[in-house]
C-alpha cells in the first residue's frame, strides 16, 4: 500500500504543551545564561506563529508490517516569511520487530530563533547518528553556540554524544565568558545522564564566582573512583571531580590573586579539598602569601571549612605565621578566619622577640583590609 500527499497549513502553533515545557525549563534554569535564551525562544515561537505557513510533500508505504515514510521537502515558514523550520531527504521506516529508522536533513531558524543546521544517518553497526551545529544564539550578555555536536543511539536505545559548547552569560553564583566546555556523555533508561567520563579540559576568558574573577585560564578536570564527572539518576545530580594542579590568575574583591596548587577534589552534594594550596594576595611588589598543605571546604549557600599546617607572610606587618591552622569562612565577599592558632616570628632584619604562640585567633579580609585579633605568649 502506498499514499502521495502535499499538506498544507496555515496558522501552525507548537502548541500549549511545548510552549509549557520552554517555560518550565527556564524556571529550572533560572539564574543562568540559559534562561534567557530559552525565553527569547518562547517569545519568537510565539510571534512567528501568527501567520506562519506549511508546506511538505510527503509518501507512506505499508509492506506487511512495516511503515515507512519518505519527505522530499518540507517547510514552516513564520509569520515574517522567515524558514523556521526545513526538512529534506528525510526517511522514515519502522523496522519489523526493531526501532524505527529515522535519516535526512534539518535545519532551523528565521527571527529570533537558534540556527541549527543537522544530517541524520544509519550506520553500517545499525546506530542512528545524528550531526548538527548551532551557531552563536544570543540574548542579552548571554550566548551559547555549539560548534559541533554528535549524537549516536545504540541498537539497545542508549545515546551517546560528543562535541564541543561555548557558552557566555550568568552561571550559579557568578557568570562565565567565552566557557568552552567539550561535551561527552552517555544517556540510557536504566542508568540516567552521565557527563565526562575522562579528564576534560575547559576554557575560559573570565569566570567570577561572587567577588572572585579569573582571566584566560584553562582547568582539567578528571573523573572520581571510575564514576562520571556529572551523574543524573533518580537520587538526582550528582558531582564528584578532581584537578591534579590549578594555576589561577584573577582579582579578589578588586585585589591581584593567583592561586596554585597539587591535587584538588570537588564533589556535590559533598566538599571540596585542597593540598599544597599557594595563594598570593596583591601585586608583586606589596603581596600577601598563604601557602596551606592542606584546605576542606563545605560547599552551600556559603562555602566555610577548616585548614592546617599553613604559613602566612603579610606584606604590611613584617611578621611571618607559621603552622597556621584553624576554621575559615567566606560569604558576602569577606573572608572570616576562626579560633585560629600560629606560631610568629619576627621577619624583620634585627629580631626583636622570640617566637611566640597564640591560640583563638581571628582574621577578617573585606575590601582589601585585614583585620586580625590574637593573644600571643
Amino acid at each position: 500500500e502506498e499514499v502521495d500527499a502535499q499538506l498544507e497549513g496555515n496558522g501552525v502553533r507548537l502548541g500549549d504543551t511545548f510552549d509549557r515545557a520552554l517555560a518550565n525549563m527556564a524556571i529550572t534554569v533560572d539564574g543562568s545564561f540559559a534562561a534567557p535564551l530559552i525565553q527569547k525562544m518562547r517569545e519568537s515561537l510565539r510571534r512567528e506563529a501568527r501567520g506562519s505557513q506549511l508546506a511538505a510533500a510527503i509518501r507512506l508505504r505499508k509492506t506487511g508490517a512495516v511503515m515507512s515514510a519518505n519527505i522530499p521537502q518540507a517547510t514552516l515558514r513564520g509569520g515574517s516569511g522567515a524558514t523556521l523550520l526545513s526538512l529534506s531527504r528525510v526517511q522514515w521506516g519502522s523496522a519489523d520487530g526493531g526501532r524505527p529508522r529515522l535519516s535526512g536533513n534539518i535545519a532551523t531558524g528565521g527571527a529570533g530563533l537558534p540556527e541549527i543546521i543537522g544530517r541524520m544517518e544509519r550506520s553500517g553497526n545499525g546506530q542512528s547518528i545524528f550531526r548538527l551545529r548551532m551557531a552563536q544564539y544570543a540574548a542579552g550578555e548571554s550566548r551559547l553556540a555549539i560548534p559541533q555536536l554528535v549524537v549516536s543511539q545504540a541498537r539497545s536505545g542508549a545515546i551517546g554524544f560528543a562535541g564541543q559548547a561555548v557558552a557566555s552569560g550568568a552561571m550559579p553564583g557568578g557568570s562565565a565568558q567565552n566557557l568552552q566546555v567539550p561535551l561527552s556523555g552517555n544517556s540510557s533508561p536504566s542508568g540516567g545522564l552521565s557527563l565526562w567520563r575522562q579528564c576534560t579540559r575547559i576554557r575560559f576568558d573570565r569566570l567570577a564566582v561572587a567577588n572572585l574573577t579569573f582571566d584566560r585560564r584553562a582547568l582539567t578536570l578528571c573523573p572520581a573512583g571510575g564514576q562520571a564527572i556529572v551523574r543524573s539518576g533518580p537520587a538526582g545530580p550528582r558531582i564528584a571531580a578532581g584537578a591534579p594542579t590549578l594555576d589561577l590568575a584573577g582579582t579578589l574583591a578588586g585585589t591581584p590573586i593567583r592561586i596554585a596548587s597539587g591535587p584538588v577534589g570537588f564533589a556535590y552534594p559533598g566538599a571540596l579539598t585542597a593540598r599544597n594550596l599557594d595563594i598570593t594576595l596583591g601585586r608583586d611588589d606589596s603581596a600577601n602569601r598563604f601557602v596551606i598543605s592542606n584546605l576542606d571546604a563545605r560547599i552551600g549557600k556559603d562555602i566555610a571549612g577548616s585548614f592546617s599546617d599553613a604559613d602566612v607572610r603579610l606584606y604590611a606587618v613584617p611578621l611571618d605565621l607559621g603552622n597556621t591552622s584553624g576554621n575559615w569562612n567566606y560569604s558576602g565577599g569577606v573572608l572570616t578566619i576562626t579560633d585560629a592558632s600560629f606560631t610568629l616570628r619576627d621577619r624583620s632584619a634585627d629580631q626583636r622577640f622570640e617566637m611566640m604562640q597564640a591560640r583563638g585567633a581571628s582574621l577578617t579580609l573585606k575590601d582589601s583590609i585585614i583585620n586580625a585579633d590574637a593573644v600571643l605568649s
